[in-house]
């Protein structure tokens, strides 16, 4: 494909690996791809013959294969997801130069790589790209063919025409299109609305004068001359009005003009406290009522007609909006495309309306289909139009497979292109057909007169509900018949036909016929098809809900139940309570019953019902649950995808907290590590929930989960033991022990830890005798500890499994299996803990925040600072308590378990076995004797009764350099590679290389932390070098007086009685050491988390005056 399309460039990465892998073909198929790129040059041979039909059909092949719906967008797209959900469950390399040492993650790399590939394809057709391939998606970049309307026709009996049969003229473009594909349309506002611009502006006199464009406009500006294949064109004052976004008014374009206007202009401020956004108006209705109240000084500087760049400025170009074509030809080049358009309209907001009702209609659907005494668009008016191909919304390759289509008012339009192919293609003899439409009346019932010829030749079922009209039509035989029917709707429809509609929803192993199921229409129509089937499924199929979603998800998997949603964006409120950041990391969705939300560009969204239905898969959300996923969403394109954008807005649930006001740059800093540190937290948690349920089965008789495929049993297969299961858990076991905690509790934490520590000294000063939690040497005893040995060692066993070469899992099945369950419920159970303190944690920047509103004294946030650091250490300290009693819990369970085993006697004998060969059965014959290396034994006493106890701020500064010492090397290494040209070679050379078993994305996490704590300590060795090496209780006037001591003659107090001499100096180090909190054993449970607000509030308030915090110093809370 790349020599057909005459690619010149192969700089990029991927380039090179084309290069390479070409040479490894066999000798013909490279003597062909020489050919063809040499001397047979299908590129230029099109150029030189000026044919606008092959141009066109060239430019469709270009977008189909390297365009961002077609092939190279659609892979790479997939590829992101794959990548992503790997790397986050424990893939530790990628092919490609994804596993190069830099700050992106490895699928954000992948997706870099792939789209310079994808921009030296294109180039030869679009020059040089100033923007990425994901950016152009849902712009006008889409739209390469140039048409105009060639007809409006009724479909219906509506004297309003709601609803129009649109039909464009696509003669010599080239155009070709397949039941199913959409076309995207850039539409064109009425002059009534460019008219109030224009007399809001005073433009009148400026219509064709030539625009000074920037950006965006200057691309639109070369695009239009691409597809029209002439020089680039000026744009005119007019071209920008009519292809520029005026409605409705968005906050981006409402900010703009108040602060051009400098906040002079009373509308704009009262548009700006609207509780909904977008508002319904237009850019002309505020215009207008914002110039009687602007002064006009301001007005004519701001707007000054002499120069109008600003004019592109406060415009923006419009984007399209897709509908599904609704015609079918078997012509390969057709001449017209139909299109069936709902005309959308909306009531202007109370600001512009001034207690009128007005109606307006949307600005696309408007212009395509206008009011019938009204006329937008003259034949002369030039439309920019692209094809759009959805790879999961087409016909089945079968032809004799029966097709239901579900349908509501417009959502028609695709359905009629499908049975004209069926009708086309495979006549009378083909698979079924059924068609369920929802209507508002018998005057809206759209293609009436073609449905009933297709009814009368038996070709297609045809069942209608009437949501406001008794006069309703039942399919009988092969006639439509009037009857008297209440109204009702299309989900009222579904469940009196469910007999026949069961058969095809359910698979054929489930013993139904494995239809293709199309369902067209709004979010709401949506939702009331889906509520019929489930209906008509549990009335005719199953006796639970849960048989219902088996069916209904098996359909979903088998890509048997297609979507094609659509939905005007509605206004979002914003006086809904925010969401804060904690609050949507508890909203994983990874428990039974529970809700999964995703935060997108300040907003919160649950999508735990459309998790089932989204076209990449389940996995793709899952892994984004509870954390900003906006970077990946800008990604996949779907921010400038107006059809994901709308359907969002049905699951909104509010707007996300902002980052709170500090009032410091340090706790500012530690805002965004504790917040980087929560998301880590949870993107683990969610990474190991997809095995979950699959693992941690009732039994071996039930099924462990049930997946889309139905019910599934990973445990057993043909009723013996499976060792995949075995190897699955394994590997889950590994790699949660291995990168989990490596991501949870490696240099992320040390560098949390350096640095909360490093603030409560710093605070303190280095007189004060500052105890700190010694939370990494809690985590070293925990990992070190004997009941972490033998975690492992279990698993290690159960890694013997794997192999069973002496076929003793036979014996240890049902213990494995118990095991597995116990065991992944406690790992789950660990991440939980671990996500909730560190939620608590982020709680407390908010009490922060709040406290500042009271008071912004300098010596105030010095003790803000050192009450969060103090309580986040503490946060921390129960973090590494937490995995204690993670490996306390987890090391008394065992695999062993004969007395729920089939043979208990045979599995107890396979114990002693495996005892005598590898020695253990013997260690009690053998009598004990002190050898004389006995110092040399690795084995030691630690007492129980308080093993953590409190350190110095010299302790933690010997850990942390500890961890930099061994870190250091890696990051060495990294930074080396970065500096280092990406080659070829030197990728497949590190392909060759081990990287160890932490997964992809914790390391290069862990070296970004090691890499922050190097700066950080270089940046802060003088005040480190300061605070660690300062006597202990020794301030300033302690070393004046000693000195005066040593001048007097007399002689000094000893070392070891400095402090106790000293102490009434520092009472701040007394008052501190009633702040430590109690320490517990292992076999302890974890004290209750406590409330970050009460703490950081009463900390605070011991510290301050009465007149600071008036109202915290009355609260007393005993820590």
């Amino acid at each position: 494909m790349d020599a057909f399309l005459g690619r010149k460039k192969y700089t990029s990465f991927l380039g090179a690996e084309g290069v390479h892998l070409r040479a490894w073909l066999p000798s013909n198929l490279r003597a062909f791809i020489a050919a063809i790129e040499y001397h047979y040059r299908v590129p230029e041979f099109v150029q030189q013959s000026g044919d606008p039909r092959l141009m066109g059909v060239l430019d469709g092949i270009v977008e189909a294969y390297t365009g961002e719906r077609g092939f190279m967008g659609v892979h790479r797209y997939k590829v992101f997801g794959i990548l992503e959900v790997a790397a986050k469950t424990g893939r530790t390399e990628t092919n490609g130069a994804s596993g190069a040492a830099d700050g992106q993650r490895p699928w954000e790399e992948t997706h870099r790589q792939f789209s310079e590939a994808m921009k030296e394809r294109l180039e030869p057709y679009r020059g040089a790209l100033p923007v990425e391939p994901h950016q152009m998606r849902g712009t006008f970049e889409e739209c390469r063919y140039v048409t105009r309307v060639l007809n409006r026709s009724f479909v219906d009996s509506d004297p309003a025409r709601s609803i129009a049969m649109v039909t464009l003229d696509i003669r010599d473009t080239g155009i070709t299109f397949a039941p199913g594909d959409r076309l995207a349309v850039m539409p064109l506002n009425n002059w009534e609305e460019c008219a109030k611009v224009i007399a809001a502006l005073g433009l009148e006199g400026h219509i064709d004068a030539p625009a000074s464009v920037t950006g965006t406009w200057a691309r639109f500006e070369s695009h239009l001359g691409s597809v029209r294949r002439t020089a680039t064109p000026k744009l005119t004052v007019g071209d920008i009005l009519r292809r520029g976004h005026l409605a409705p008014i968005t906050k981006d374009m409402a900010l703009k003009i108040y602060s051009m206007l400098h906040a002079s202009s009373n509308t704009v401020l009262q548009v700006l406290s609207t509780d909904e956004w977008p508002v319904r108006g237009s850019l002309g209705d505020l215009l207008q009522d914002a110039v009687t109240d602007t002064p006009p000084q301001i007005w004519d500087r701001v707007f000054n007609l002499d120069d109008l760049s600003w004019l592109a400025e406060l415009i923006p170009p419009e984007v399209p909006l897709t509908y599904s074509i609704a015609s079918f030809t078997e012509e390969l080049l057709p001449e017209t495309v139909d299109l069936a358009v709902s005309r959308s309209e909306y009531k202007l907001c109370s600001t512009f309306a001034r207690g009128q009702d007005i109606t307006r209609a949307g600005v696309s659907s408007g212009f395509l289909n206008p009011p019938v005494e009204m006329s937008q668009v003259e034949s002369d008016d030039e439309i920019l139009i692209g094809v759009s191909r959805p790879a999961a919304f087409h016909l089945p390759l079968d032809s004799m497979a029966p097709c239901a289509f579900f349908a509501g008012g417009s959502g028609i339009a695709p359905f009629r292109s499908f049975w004209q192919a069926r009708l086309t293609q495979s006549g009378l003899s083909g698979g079924k057909n059924q068609l369920y439409l929802g209507v508002q009346s018998r005057e809206k019932f759209c293609f009436e007169e073609e449905l009933r010829q297709y009814v009368d030749a038996d070709f297609m079922e045809v069942h209608v509900a009437f949501s406001r009209d008794s006069r309703g039509l039942a399919y009988e035989g092969r006639d439509l018949v009037e009857k008297h029917i209440p109204p009702r709707y299309i989900d009222t429809l579904i469940v009196e036909q469910g007999a026949s509609i069961c058969d095809p929803v359910m698979s054929k192993k489930q013993g139904g016929l494995g239809g293709y199921l199309y369902v067209c229409g709004s979010v709401a129509v949506f939702d009331s098809i889906m509520n019929g089937i489930r209906k008509a499924i549990y009335t005719y199929r199953t006796s639970t809900e849960s048989g219902v979603d088996v069916i209904v998800n098996k359909a979903f998997a088998e890509r048997r139940l297609m979507l094609d949603v659509f939905m005007t964006p509605k206004p979002l409120p914003c006086t809904l309570p925010t969401v804060p950041l904690s609050q949507l990391a508890l909203h994983t969705g990874h428990r039974p019953g529970s809700r999964m939300w995703i935060g997108v560009h300040g907003s919160v969204y649950d999508v735990t019902d459309f998790c089932p239905m989204h076209p990449g898969g389940t996995l793709i959300i899952k892994s984004n649950a509870g954390v900003d996923c906006s970077k990946s969403f800008d990604n996949l394109a779907h921010t400038n995808n107006p059809e994901v954008s709308s359907l969002l807005t049905k699951y909104f649930v509010g707007h996300l907290t902002p980052k709170a006001d500090c009032g410091s740059d340090d706790i500012s800093a530690l805002h965004d590590l504790w917040s980087a540190y929560l998301r880590t937290a949870v993107e683990t948690l969610v990474a190991h929930q997809f095995e979950m349920y699959e693992i941690m089965g009732a039994s071996l008789e039930t099924s462990s989960s049930h997946d889309p495929a139905g019910s599934n049993n990973i445990w057993l297969r043909e009723s013996l033991p499976n060792i995949i299961a075995v190897r699955t858990f394994y590997s889950y076991q590994s790699r949660l022990l291995q990168g989990g905690f490596a991501a949870l509790f490696g240099p992320k934490l040390q560098e949390l830890v350096l640095k909360l520590s490093f603030g409560v000294a710093s605070a303190n000063g280095p007189a004060a005798d500052t105890k700190l939690q010694d939370v990494l040497g809690t985590v070293a005893r925990a990992k070190t500890s004997s009941d972490a040995a033998m975690c492992t060692k279990e698993v290690a066993l159960v890694g013997q499994f794997v192999c069973d070469a002496d076929a003793t899992l036979r014996f240890q099945e049902r213990g494995v299996f118990a095991y597995a369950a116990r065991s992944v419920e406690l790992d789950i159970a660990l991440l939980e803990d671990l996500r909730q303190e560190a939620c608590n944690g982020m709680d407390a920047f908010d009490s922060i925040a709040a406290s500042m509103k009271e008071s912004r004294d300098p010596d105030v946030e010095n003790t803000r600072l050192a009450a969060l650091s103090t309580f986040l250490l503490q946060v921390l300290e129960r973090m590494a308590r937490h995995l204690e009693v993670f490996y306390a819990q987890l090391a008394r369970s065992s695999v062993y378990q004969p007395q729920i085993e089939k043979n208990p006697a045979r599995t107890r004998w396979a114990l002693v076995r495996r005892r005598i060969r590898d020695g253990s059965l013997f260690v009690l014959a053998t009598k004990a004797e002190l050898s004389g290396d006995l110092v040399q034994q690795t084995t030691y006493y630690m007492s129980r009764a308080n093993p953590n106890q409190n350190i110095d701020f010299d302790r933690v500064m010997a850990q942390v350099q500890a961890s930099l010492r061994t870190g250091s090397q890696d990051v060495s290494h990294l930074q080396a590679q970065q500096q280092r040209p990406t080659t070829l070679n030197a990728v497949h050379q590190a392909r060759g290389r081990s990287t160890g078993a932490v997964i992809a994305v914790a390391s290069r996490e862990n070296a970004n932390a090691v890499r922050a704590m190097m700066g950080f300590v270089e940046k802060n060795g003088r005040a480190i070098r300061r605070l660690s090496k300062m006597p202990t209780g020794m301030n300033f006037e302690d070393v004046q007086r000693a000195a005066l001591e040593l001048a007097q003659g007399r002689s000094m107090s000893p070392p070891e009685l400095t402090g106790d001499v000293l102490s009434e100096y520092n009472p701040k180090a007394q008052r501190r050491t009633g702040l430590c909190p109690r320490r517990h054993r292992v076999e302890d449970p974890v004290a209750p988390p406590r409330d970050s607000d009460r703490w950081v509030r009463t900390w605070v308030g011991d510290r301050l005056p009465s007149s600071s915090f008036p109202n915290l110093i009355d609260q007393e809370v005993h820590l």
